[in-house]
């Protein structure tokens, strides 16, 4: 591990030693090379009414495939409403953990030496792998006040997770077709029996970023945190206005007979807002909830499903780990898992998607995000070996498991481009940017630069969006 991005991670004392003029406050800007590090870049948002007077929060965020600005983009308004810096690497992805601690390493340097940072409010968030990236930050530094992970929880190598000295605030996010979901819901459970403060805020998604309205949330429950210490806090904030987004959350949730979310959210408010609001209300709801005769026919429920779907994820895991020595080769040997067995499996999936049973249908989407989230990873494993051959294939049932994703769409692309197919990798860009991509930036992947005289992909590149610099 690369102790440096971790000891002088907040040398604060040192100053604004970069000049402020090359930073658009109240823009979003794309690509800031690092002062100590020209190759390492970060999509930046400052606020518009920024001042070297005052000390500011600031959130470091790292995203799976290194695409900087969509993050920034998702806590632009927040971080405008609010106050906050956020700073996210252009180079940190899914891959080695030296290669993320990097370009920690270099964006913390970079936001240390640029802005006049509160201390006592540094934070990490980040999504998927970027999330485990976030959270292992957190683990390791003490200087990091909170994270917001999203999609996913902790690093699978056990000195990067926390421990009973971990000090820091915790907002899980995830959605509940997330093949992650599960692992949140264990996440909670861990958390509470550590002591750390945490929070979980599920939504109606897959494997994705949340929103911005829901970003907002998890940085006014940080806010929340730190006025309940006696932090300064923003002059915008309210405790009003966090209180009442989640009693709507709950009170949705109760509407709707989802009785074990809807209790769950009522139980985190009282915890949340204890000395700080009326509860009455609260307290009421969750007596109520507490008392109804089909609470307990609805976590027991949930808890079959839940398992049911754990030893789904073991036969997952079990094919997946075949692969390698199979390289999903057709052949006469029937217990081997071919491309087609794991077409299969994705329509088997995709038919209980279908079913009137909402946790049923939920629960398939998540096996189905777990399968092209291991198919993705796998690609890219094979696409740095230079395994093109091997990495398309893989990418093929990633997108059969996922055919709508942006993320699949472009790595194919990329793929494509690398093996020297232009129309495919064409064609595939199109799909990409129907399905969802608006941003030129995109584009710029050196695997791109065979199809920049291409008149197709200037065609598509003028359709696409130029964020400022």
């Amino acid at each position: 591990m690369k102790k440096k991005a971790l000891t002088i991670l907040f040398c604060l004392i040192i100053g604004i030693l970069i000049a402020q003029d090359e930073v658009k406050y109240g823009e979003l800007m794309e690509s800031v090379s690092c002062e100590a590090d020209k190759n390492q870049t970060y999509a930046l948002y400052v606020p518009s009414y920024y001042s070297v007077e005052k000390k500011w929060p600031i959130i470091f965020v790292f995203e799976p495939a290194a695409r900087g600005p969509l993050p920034v983009g998702q806590y632009q308004q927040v971080a405008e409403e609010l106050g906050y810096i956020i700073i996210s690497s252009n180079n940190s992805k899914n891959g080695s953990w030296d290669l993320s601690f990097t370009a920690a390493d270099a964006i913390f340097k970079d936001g240390a030496a640029r802005f006049n940072i509160d201390s006592t409010r540094i934070y990490t968030s980040g999504f998927s792998g970027g999330s485990r990236v976030a959270v292992t930050l957190a683990a390791i530094n003490k200087n990091i006040t909170g994270v917001i992970g999203c999609g996913a929880g902790l690093s699978s190598v056990q000195r990067y997770q926390p421990g009973p000295t971990s000090n820091f605030e915790y907002v899980g996010m995830v959605g509940n077709r997330d093949m992650n979901y599960l692992e949140h819901l264990e996440l909670e459970e861990k958390f509470d029996a550590m002591g750390i403060i945490n929070n979980r805020i599920t939504f109606a998604a897959g494997h994705q970023w949340p929103a911005p309205d829901q970003l907002r949330e998890a940085v006014y429950w940080l806010e929340l945190q730190a006025y309940k210490k006696g932090k300064q806090v923003s002059s915008a904030f309210t405790t009003d206005t966090l209180f009442q987004r989640m009693k709507f959350r709950g009170d949705s949730l109760f509407q709707i007979n989802r009785l074990v979310q809807a209790l769950d959210v009522y139980q985190q408010m009282a915890d949340d807002f204890e000395g700080q609001k009326n509860l009455e209300i609260i307290r009421k709801q969750v007596e109520k909830v507490k008392g109804m005769k089909q609470l307990k026919k609805y976590q027991k429920r949930d808890e079959r499903l839940n398992e049911r779907e754990r030893k789904y994820q073991v036969k997952i895991d079990e094919a997946f780990f075949e692969i390698r020595r199979t390289r999903l080769m057709i052949t006469n040997d029937s217990t081997v898992k071919t491309k087609e067995w794991w077409f299969r499996e994705s329509d088997s999936l995709q038919s209980v998607t279908r079913s009137k049973n909402i946790d049923k249908r939920n629960s398939a989407y998540r096996l189905l995000n777990l399968i092209w989230a291991k198919f993705a990873t796998s690609s890219f494993d094979y696409t740095a070996r230079q395994d093109y051959e091997m990495a398309i294939t893989l990418n093929e049932i990633w997108l059969y498991a996922d055919p709508e994703s942006v993320w699949a769409l472009w790595s194919m692309a990329k793929l494509q481009a690398k093996t020297e197919n232009a129309d495919a990798a064409i064609n595939y860009l199109n799909k990409a940017h129907r399905a969802g991509m608006k941003y030129r930036g995109s584009l710029r992947a050196t695997e791109f630069d065979i199809l920049r005289q291409d008149p197709r992909f200037i065609e598509l590149e003028s359709k696409l969006i130029v964020l400022n610099q």
